[in-house]
């Protein structure tokens, strides 16, 4: 077990020959919690709940917080899972975020309890779009000039929350014609059963989308009547970039500032519509020279780490961020040793433990583990987590 904390380290040093140690300083220290300045342990380890289901237990997730401590409230995973709890404040519902089972997907306490193992039921986190266009005629001709209509359609999901647009289809008529509108894509929802709605937009010579008709998802057909609602949120134009699923394969999710999430794939790192986790527009994403293996935060600084060296995110919203490559040759080995300490982030590096926050960049365990040493205990296996102002590590061999 490896235990870092933010004050003079007062614990085992292995670098050192023992006659060379300062006062303070043994070659060994099991169960001391430092940073006290005296010889105090740690409480001994007890059972909280003993939840069964997943097997190995890899990632859980506390359901029902306010609830006391039940077998059915734990979300378990046999996968290394990354969880991002629901943007609105005091969600009663409870609904979380999360990649690395599969394509993104979401769940709440109405659908995903009892969570042994669970989660019992999910939902994409993005919702799809219609793939094919519709047919668009004239059904009463009007009497104004000639105008040029552009019509696509969108789903919508039972919480309101909206797709990209599908493919658009031209419609020439004169001015105050009706129009049917046929062979609506039903298929393309298939395998997401939250969505309940389709709403269908209409553009006149370039002009805003503005709403036609929003109608249960199973009919094929719909007749523009003239009628015009909302404006289109989702694409249309450059200051509305559309809705799109998140990547399939987007891993790493993390929550942001500024109502933004965070995940990447491969080389390339993504982020959300503010305060819109359905939204994932490809605007938003970024290719650097590196594979990416995981991230952190502290403030409004996005850490990405990767095969080869760190590199700086930061900006108020996401067309304005921008990366910068960290002076600090030092690639991250392992993905579940990322932990966010509130005023930077550490994580294995190949010759230490490695941090990089608002005290600059560093090697933590440098002057204490020789590269050889902690090489010896296999960072690649390091799992860290945070606990007060430690850095608490497990590696397979500790």
């Amino acid at each position: 077990m490896l235990i870092a904390a933010w004050s003079d380290f007062e614990g085992a040093n292995t670098k050192l020959h023992s006659k060379r140690l300062p006062r303070g300083v043994g070659t060994r220290a099991i169960n001391m919690r430092l940073g006290s300045a005296d010889l105090r342990g740690w409480k001994a380890a007890d059972t909280v709940v003993t939840t069964g289901g997943a097997t190995p237990l890899i990632s859980a997730w506390r359901m029902n917080r306010s609830e006391a401590s039940d077998t059915d409230e734990w979300l378990q995973w046999t996968v290394d899972v990354d969880v991002v709890r629901s943007l609105i404040g005091n969600d009663p519902t409870e609904e979380i975020y999360y990649t690395g089972d599969g394509a993104p997907k979401r769940t709440d306490n109405s659908i995903g309890l009892p969570g042994a193992p669970g989660p019992a039921a999910t939902r994409s986190l993005g919702i799809p779009k219609p793939a094919t266009a519709m047919s668009a005629a004239v059904l009463v001709a009007g009497a104004g000039s000639s105008e040029t209509r552009v019509y696509v359609d969108t789903y919508v999901n039972n919480q309101g929350r909206e797709s990209a647009p599908g493919v658009s289809t031209t419609l020439v008529c004169n001015a105050g014609s009706t129009a049917t509108l046929s062979s609506l894509d039903v298929s393309s929802y298939s395998g997401y059963p939250d969505v309940t709605l389709r709403r269908i937009y209409c553009s006149t010579d370039g002009g805003d989308y503005l709403e036609v008709v929003e109608q249960l998802i199973g009919s094929t057909t719909a007749t523009d009547n003239l009628v015009r609602g909302d404006v289109l949120q989702s694409g249309g134009d450059v200051d509305k970039p559309a809705w799109e699923m998140p990547p399939a394969d987007l891993t790493g999710l993390i929550g942001l500032w500024n109502g933004m999430l965070g995940g990447f794939t491969g080389k390339t790192y993504a982020v959300s519509y503010p305060n819109k986790p359905w939204a994932w527009p490809v605007e938003y994403q970024e290719t650097l020279p590196d594979d990416i293996v995981g991230t952190g935060k502290w403030l409004q600084n996005w850490l990405i780490l990767t095969t080869s060296q760190p590199y700086l995110v930061t900006g108020s919203s996401p067309l304005s961020l921008s990366n910068q490559p960290l002076a600090f040759q030092q690639s991250c080995v392992s993905k579940r040793s990322i932990v966010g300490m509130g005023h930077g982030v550490c994580w294995a590096g190949p010759t230490g433990l490695c941090y990089v926050g608002q005290d600059g960049a560093k090697i933590i365990t440098e002057g204490i583990l020789t590269p050889e040493q902690w090489q010896e205990l296999v960072p690649s296996t390091l799992v860290g987590s945070r606990f007060e102002r430690y850095y608490i590590g497990f590696f397979d061999n500790t």
